[in-house]
Formats: C-alpha cells, sequence, structure tokens
C-alpha cells in the first residue's frame, strides 16, 4: 500500500515542482482601519499564470489591542494584474479579491479591491500594498509592508 500511494504522489510532486517556477509567497505585516484600529498580519500566495496575469490567495487576521476578543480573519482569492515597468526593480500590481472574513463570531461575504508595489529582484521583494476591504456594510482600509518571494 505505501509503494501505491508513493507511486501516486510521484507525479503530483513533479507537476509542484514545475509549477515552482511561477509562484510567489508573500508575508505582511498589516493594519486594518476601524473604531478599534487593529494590527496583524496577511499571507498570500500567486500562481503566476503570465508574466502579467495571477491567481492570488490571501489570508489574514488582525487583532484590536484594547480588546482581546476583537479579532477579525479573512480568506479571498481573485485575479491579479501585474504591471511592467522598464527598471524591473519596482513591479507595480492591481487586484479584486472575494471570500469571507469573520469578525466576533459572525461570517460575511467580502470583497478587497487593493494594489501596490513591490520594489527589489526578481526573486526577492520587498511589498507595499493598500486595499480597500468591504464586509459586514463597512469599508476599511488596509495596509501592509513584507516580504515577497518568488521561485
Amino acid at each position: 500500500m505505501r509503494k501505491f500511494i508513493l507511486v501516486c504522489c510521484i507525479p503530483f510532486l513533479l507537476t509542484l515542482s514545475a509549477l515552482a517556477q511561477s509562484v510567489e509567497i508573500s508575508g505582511n505585516y498589516a493594519h486594518l482601519t476601524g473604531p478599534f484600529g487593529k494590527d496583524g498580519f496577511n499571507i498570500t500566495a500567486a500562481y503566476l499564470a503570465t508574466h502579467h496575469l495571477a491567481l492570488e490567495g490571501d489570508v489574514g487576521g488582525y487583532f484590536a489591542s484594547n480588546n482581546s476578543s476583537d479579532r477579525v480573519y479573512d480568506g479571498m482569492a481573485g485575479p491579479k494584474v501585474m504591471f511592467s515597468t522598464h527598471d524591473a526593480l519596482f513591479t507595480p500590481y492591481a487586484h479584486l479579491l472575494v471570500g469571507g472574513a469573520h469578525e466576533m463570531g459572525n461570517g460575511y461575504l467580502a470583497v478587497m479591491p487593493g494594489g501596490g508595489v513591490d520594489v527589489g529582484s526578481k526573486r526577492f521583494a520587498v511589498r507595499l500594498e493598500l486595499d480597500a476591504m468591504h464586509f459586514n456594510s463597512d469599508t476599511h482600509a488596509r495596509a501592509g509592508v513584507g516580504l515577497v518571494l518568488r521561485w
């Protein structure tokens, strides 16, 4: 049985290694605005289908410093468009993510248009981003800074 599972997993692992040449992962510190601003993180992963178009997934958690039970979690996915520049040091992008947000025990549909710029080389960059997260009939700005790895 173990050999069967191993034989079935090898093609899958080879496929992942082929895709790995067009993947990026980032981890960011993020601040979410609101009545009591929340600090937290977001982690993104994107499959770069072309030099200009990607499919991105984003998860995040934001925590109020004044009340430990006031938290927001989100999980979203959607298209990402990257704009080439003559200077490869700067790569501006825009995205439109749709998914869910969870706040104070309630789940909501969430939509997040936004964008930013990656500053650095093709393999490693610093990300600056600004998004508008819409959920629970409110709009919250999310600003973040973090690191991007590509391979």
